[in-house]
């Protein structure tokens, strides 16, 4: 899968392709993320959290 590829299509084309794994969506939302944002500090807080 490449990120040219549009993620969603309309149902004229179901026909025409696959399913997507979980991991490929994963995979190209990462690369989408990563393209769009800047390298940036998030600041926040750690919930449940159980040290082990």
């Amino acid at each position: 899968m490449s990120f040219q590829e549009p993620l969603f299509w309309s149902d004229a084309e179901d026909a025409t392709h696959r399913p997507y794994s979980v991991s490929e969506i994963t995979s190209q939302v990462k690369g989408l993320l990563e393209e769009s944002l800047p390298k940036c500090w998030v600041e926040g807080e750690i919930s449940q959290y159980t040290h082990h």
